[in-house]
């Protein structure tokens, strides 16, 4: 009897604090990105093996389940206050992979459960963009949220840093409070914080604390074992610089005025050189992986046929894509329209392995990085829409870039433009970044934030 009222009472508890939540989440409803952020930060970092949350996996979904609601709270305020729920830039390819999702289901016979498996792994970011786009993003917003994300950013530095030096901790666990798979989160926190940094560093100048914190986000990531990090940084540095000069001169500016601002961009990728030299001092034996990736990339672009196909199919990211090409080349229909919404999926939601990776001879619990997963549930056809997302997004971001005149826009749409790089490009080669939630949730934030500037006395495609 005891255990019934114990059960009671924490439900009539619970009840009355989501009440008083949501109440308060609908008065101060245009805050609602920065209260996201750190709930999407650690909360799916709790239920991965050995977090406190280990054993309660609907809250690595609780994004997925918040969504619906914030749509329909999003719709109450239009209808209230009479504006329409505006859908911009993305309706069309939005629309067009949802017709696309089904059809493929349909084709492939993937069934209801494998169609709404892949929906909500691939809907609720785009979704909670358009909440974003309809909400007003004020600069105080903008500036809290930006704010806060490289708060939460730096503040791993000291743990990581620390616990490598007491305790020799590299690889997967540097973060406690991020859960086993942390670092590949650090690597995209490290990635965009780098991107606002040096964005930051040309719209005004140049200042030591700039390089200092590019320094310590490459030692985590060096510690880490992230190599999306030391990879990629150099291309995001590259299209972050080219953004700023590109306004500088569509504004009609000396160029040659702005020379010097490439300096940053060249001494942060220099500070990426002593990464490299000490990666195999810290990373060493079977976690140095950056220079077996090297190697295996390198005898593939020379041409040396000395790798067979298995070899090359064991290629770090490489590899798989590979792999992929030679199962889907000879099937036309299934590499059009793929094989299925959910056959890329596995054991993160029912426990078969999934049709494609079944095709594959891979385990349930491989999960593919995101252009091969792409192909397999929804063909080519699919990534090709995917695609059409992001260059709506990469206009939209172009408009309000040329329009950008105080330092925070300067700074924000130029850095966006080394983020929309890694997000549309060069992740999908690395990971699943357009299902992981802090990669998603900042990248449309932002891209939010352009749109809706983009807007502003012109009309959106």
């Amino acid at each position: 009897m005891s255990i019934n009222i114990v059960s009671l009472t924490f439900l009539l508890n619970a009840l009355l604090i989501g009440f008083i939540g949501l109440i308060l989440l609908v008065k101060y409803w245009e805050w609602l990105p920065v209260i996201l952020l750190p709930l999407i930060w650690y909360l799916p970092g709790l239920t991965t093996p050995g977090g406190l949350l280990e054993r309660v996996r609907i809250v690595r979904w609780f994004i997925v389940l918040v969504i619906p609601f914030l749509v329909l709270i999003q719709a109450g305020k239009n209808i209230v206050s009479r504006k329409p729920l505006r859908v911009p830039v993305i309706k069309e390819p939005l629309l067009a992979l949802i017709v696309l999702a089904v059809l493929s289901a349909l084709i492939n016979a993937s069934g209801f459960l494998n169609l709404m498996a892949y929906f909500t792994t691939c809907l609720p970011y785009p979704l909670l963009f358009i909440i974003l786009v309809n909400m007003s993003l004020s600069d105080t917003i903008v500036i809290w949220f930006t704010g806060i994300f490289l708060f939460l950013a730096f503040i791993q530095v000291p743990e990581i840093i620390s616990r490598y030096l007491i305790f020799g901790i590299i690889g997967d666990r540097i973060s406690l409070t991020l859960g086993i798979y942390g670092h590949y989160n650090i690597g995209i926190f490290s990635i965009y914080a780098v991107a606002l940094i040096v964005a930051h560093a040309l719209t005004t100048r140049i200042r030591v604390f700039h390089l200092i914190a590019c320094m310590l986000l490459l030692i985590c990531s060096l510690i880490g074992e992230i190599k999306a990090m030391v990879i990629m940084v150099p291309v995001i540095i590259t299209a972050v610089v080219l953004a700023h000069l590109y306004k500088q001169s569509s504004q009609g500016s000396d160029i040659g005025g702005h020379v010097s601002k490439l300096l940053i961009g060249i001494l942060v990728i220099l500070l990426i050189l002593p990464v490299y030299q000490n990666w195999g001092k810290v990373q060493k034996g079977n976690q140095d992986t950056l220079t077996v990736f090297y190697h295996h990339a390198l005898q593939l672009t020379s041409g040396n046929q000395s790798l067979t196909r298995k070899d090359i199919y064991k290629v770090n990211r490489i590899g798989i894509l590979v792999q992929v090409w030679d199962v889907v080349k000879h099937r036309l229909l299934n590499l059009m329209f793929g094989f299925g919404p959910g056959s890329s999926l596995g054991g993160q939601f029912f426990n078969s392995p999934g049709r494609f990776l079944s095709l594959l001879k891979l385990p349930k619990w491989m999960v593919l990085p995101q252009i091969p997963s792409t192909v397999g549930d929804i063909g080519i056809i699919g990534l090709l829409i995917h695609l059409w997302i992001f260059v709506r997004l990469f206009q939209s971001l172009l408009a309000a870039h040329l329009k950008a005149e105080s330092v925070l826009h300067k700074t924000l749409f130029a850095a966006l433009f080394g983020i929309w790089v890694f997000y549309a490009v060069l992740g999908p080669l690395y990971n699943i970044v357009w299902r992981s939630d802090i990669a998603s949730y900042i990248f449309y934030f932002y891209m939010a934030v352009a749109c809706t500037r983009a807007s502003q006395n012109t009309p959106l495609p």
